[in-house]
């Protein structure tokens, strides 16, 4: 939640982390039903790849955000 917390302005801050809350809660009965249908009609390897397919789409936006967010840090400070 850090990253959060230095990206949103302060007046909206409580308003962004609930909306993120209801995104992940909405988001994690459909990826589950999402995967767990494409499991059981097609085939559990191609749910499997899925699954860390989107694991590293995550990934890799965290590592963008991260990176930014460093990068904003070091600005300010220097």
């Amino acid at each position: 939640m850090q990253w959060l917390v230095v990206s949103v302005d302060r007046k909206i801050l409580s308003s962004s982390a609930g909306l993120l809350n209801t995104i992940l809660a909405i988001a994690g009965p459909l990826m589950t039903t999402l995967f767990t249908t494409i499991a059981g009609t097609i085939n559990v390897n191609y749910a499997l790849y899925g699954v860390l397919g989107l694991n590293a789409i995550v990934f890799t936006v965290t590592l963008i955000v991260m990176i930014k967010v460093n990068k904003t840090k070091q600005a300010e400070i220097a």
